[in-house]
């Protein structure tokens, strides 16, 4: 925290005595870590900073600050502006476990998993609100956090009839034939691969390095995974789902990355069917991916260096060329 951030604390703690009567520095200092982690869920895309927190949360934060729900909105009327400027280490284990502990019961993760805007993005649309917010239990599994309990939130448009999703949206999803149309062409932090998994880039990329470099079986990195990252505990047993990684889970999580990361470097957006098995969602685009790669759609086809290639005189004073390649 800044010094100047400090100051401002102080000071707004004099106008408030209620606030001076009730609360230490842990609870403040807390206070910004829960809330910076939950701000896609108190402040949507595109949306002004309100007046009051919402309800659930505001239940979350009183029952791990151990303070009457009053006080936790008196101390957002104070310093709202500042959460959302503070300085915060959002990789604290502590804070993953103060969620896993008091946020099953309010439909609250350790991390905001949510669509990206709250207005449809279609010109016919017109901006429209979108509504019906579904809410499904789901897991993270992260490299250095672990396996982290989230609820992850899709909106809809009446309008257009397109669902909107963290990574996605899906436009008449009745429809056999719809597609998952990515949003963008940068790789999703946070990658949806099964209905209740995400998967953390950087830990798609670990499951590359085991792949591909060690020659690890998907099982082999699952069984390591768990036991030496998922740091997992019984503060969530009330949940239905496991806190453990499969091989299927590490396979289709390193698949998935690859095609958004190759589609990214194409400046293409990836379009996936909606429907069928996971197993089978990427065939025709990794089959598309590895037809484009014969031959000349290898980057370094025509590449020629001294590392790569020599060119010397034979015996017969013949020039001759030999290559890697």
């Amino acid at each position: 925290m800044s010094k100047t951030t400090a100051v401002s604390l102080l000071q707004r703690l004099l106008l408030h005595p209620s606030l001076q009567n009730n609360l230490q520095f842990f609870h403040i200092q807390r206070f910004f870590e829960l809330t910076t982690r939950l701000w896609l869920e108190i402040v949507p895309p595109n949306k002004a900073r309100p007046a009051v927190l919402p309800s659930p949360i505001a239940a979350v934060l009183a029952s791990v600050l151990d303070l009457e729900p009053a006080i936790i909105q008196l101390i957002w009327t104070a310093f709202s502006d500042l959460a959302q400027e503070a300085y915060l280490d959002l990789n604290s284990s502590s804070v993953d476990d103060n969620f896993k502990q008091h946020g099953h019961e309010h439909k609250l993760g350790a991390q905001s998993i949510v669509p990206p805007v709250t207005a449809c993005t279609r010109p016919e649309c017109n901006n429209t609100n979108l509504s019906e917010k579904r809410i499904v239990e789901a897991r993270l599994y992260t490299l250095r956090r672990g396996i982290i309990p989230i609820f992850s939130k899709s909106l809809y448009c009446r309008g257009c009839h397109t669902r909107y999703y963290h990574n996605y949206s899906v436009s008449e999803a009745e429809n056999p034939e719809a597609q998952r149309q990515y949003y963008a062409v940068e790789v999703p932090k946070y990658i949806h691969v099964f209905e209740s998994c995400y998967v953390e880039q950087e830990l798609c990329h670990y499951f590359g390095s085991q792949l591909c470099l060690n020659h690890s079986t998907s099982k082999g990195i699952a069984k390591v995974y768990n036991l030496s990252l998922a740091h997992t505990s019984e503060d969530h047993s009330a949940s239905h789902l496991k806190d453990e990684l499969e091989g299927d889970l590490v396979l289709e999580a390193f698949f998935l990355d690859a095609i958004l990361r190759d589609k990214a470097h194409r400046g293409l957006c990836l379009s996936l069917p909606h429907h069928g098995l996971q197993n089978h969602r990427l065939d025709a685009v990794l089959a598309k991916r590895n037809y484009i790669m014969v031959g000349t759609g290898q980057e370094m086809w025509a590449h020629t260096c001294s590392c790569c290639t020599r060119i010397y005189e034979g015996e017969d004073g013949n020039w001759c060329k030999a290559s890697a390649f």
